[in-house]
């Protein structure tokens, strides 16, 4: 998912593909589900498709994802490659639209409220072009043989734009403005996909003001855009994917105060409390739709309202990575049709660290492999008093990128650790293209001790660097 932004910077955290966090709110710092409960008045889908998308739990797989499971390893993670932007800006993420030769696109996005992007060798990460773009980034998401991307305008908080941009990584033109922003927390998630007759869309959310409610936009590059607000209580979003092959498009966001979004029933938290909430709209010819809507029952109230959630997509489920009631991150996933909830599994170390009070994880992005038994979760770690499954990460001088693997049970299969070094390293998004990784994100600052990090600048600086890096996908 993309990194969170304030005012002038963004704080990296994660979305997948067109989920790179962004907030308006002020400050910086690293950002940060047991079953679902489906809302009575609401149909589910026929029980026979949804048990033909959602294969059983294995045996002794209890809640939690604490069966007997294969062995962990855990090893370093080391890069095929990397490609290091310049200081003062935040690696956003990355994209290669569909086709054996599209190369990398890279975005950026630059302190002070600027975008550039960079076209790159999929296979060995040399530079083929760079330029800026008209929008600062926030999001990215591939669209059969184009590239979605949304970000501010210059007006105000809540001048977001799509800008589209051909598979070679040539800009093209740049949506109207969604007239949609985020409120204290939160980002403008997209994810585009191609419509019943080959048509590219993009579809954003948002807030509709500082009051609350909430804004459903979808975006076509050749005939403007289909805005539609809705008045409600207090909303934040963090991510948003869409199932290839279909129109199904789905959202990851909190709740905050009563609302309707759009399919009767309201969503409605105690006071002080807010709810995550897993959100599917499948509309055609550039309408929205009815959404479906399930809360997921680990967030009955929210442990932190800054906490940064991430989804992804395959063609049967819909994988969840949240923050829930106690703190702990939950990988969770959902049937892609009713949104029944499927199996999870949860971080077993602490959810803050004893001796800095730093939250011990943050959620960057989830990406199930499409055809593969595989479900790759980034996180930042932060705390060495860190675990999942009883595997323990290692000790660290700052904070890192980890990579965890699991099978489509939410068992951990393997932890991948990008080396801790004196500089402070968090992720914005992972992308899979083919069976590589693309790992984005940025080194927070450069120590004196750190300038040999192939990730960070070369000389001591306390600006971030972005950078992206490839990875065979396990």
């Amino acid at each position: 998912m993309p990194p969170f932004v304030s005012e002038n910077k963004p704080r990296p955290a994660r979305p997948r593909l067109g989920l790179i966090a962004l907030s308006l709110a002020a400050g910086l710092g690293l950002l940060h589900a047991e079953c679902t409960s489906l809302r009575a008045g609401v149909d589910a889908p026929d029980a026979a498709t949804d048990a033909a998308a959602a294969p059983d739990a294995p045996e002794g797989l209890e809640a939690g994802g604490d069966g007997e499971g294969p062995a962990v390893t855990t090893t370093t993670l080391t890069p095929l490659w990397v490609h290091r932007g310049d200081k003062d800006e935040y690696g956003i993420g990355s994209a290669a639209a569909a086709g054996p030769s599209s190369p990398l696109v890279f975005v950026r996005y630059l302190t002070g409220g600027e975008g550039k992007f960079s076209v790159l060798d999929l296979r060995t990460g040399a530079s083929i072009s760079s330029g800026s773009l008209t929008i600062a980034p926030t999001g990215i998401s591939p669209v059969g043989d184009s590239i979605a991307i949304v970000g501010r305008g210059p007006q105000d908080a809540y001048d977001y734009h799509v800008q589209w941009m051909s598979g070679s990584g040539v800009p093209r033109a740049t949506s109207l403005s969604v007239q949609t922003g985020a409120l204290a927390t939160g980002v403008v998630p997209m994810t585009a996909f191609i419509d019943g007759q080959g048509k590219p869309w993009a579809q954003t959310i948002g807030g509709l003001d500082n009051a609350g409610g909430v804004v459903k936009t979808m975006v076509s590059e050749t005939t403007g855009l289909n805005r539609e607000p809705i008045p409600c209580g207090a909303t934040s979003w963090w991510d948003a994917d869409s199932a290839v092959g279909t129109e199904r498009r789905y959202f990851l966001g909190v709740v905050q105060a009563s609302c309707d979004l759009g399919d009767g029933q309201a969503i409605a938290p105690k006071p002080g409390e807010a709810r995550w909430v897993l959100t599917k709209f499948d509309g055609k010819n550039g309408q929205s739709g009815r959404p479906f809507s399930a809360e997921l029952t680990d967030a009955r109230s929210v442990f932190d309202i800054s906490d940064v959630g991430a989804l992804g997509v395959s063609a049967t489920s819909v994988w969840t990575a949240t923050p829930g009631k106690s703190g702990k991150v939950r990988l969770e996933s959902f049937s892609a049709v009713s949104l029944k909830s499927q199996v999870f599994s949860e971080a077993s170390g602490p959810a803050v660290d004893s001796k800095t009070a730093a939250k011990s994880l943050t959620v960057v992005d989830v990406v199930p492999h499409p055809t593969r038994d595989r479900v790759y979760l980034l996180l930042t770690v932060k705390s060495s008093e860190a675990s999942w499954s009883g595997t323990v990460f290692p000790t660290l001088t700052a904070s890192t990128v980890t990579l965890l693997t699991f099978d489509t049970q939410a068992r951990l299969l393997g932890t991948q650790v990008l080396a801790p070094s004196a500089a402070a390293k968090s992720g914005s998004h992972l992308a899979l293209v083919g069976d590589r990784l693309f790992v984005s994100g940025q080194c927070e600052s450069t120590p004196q001790d750190a300038v040999t990090d192939p990730l960070c600048a070369q000389v001591k600086t306390s600006s971030q660097t972005s950078f992206v890096f490839a990875l065979d996908a396990p």
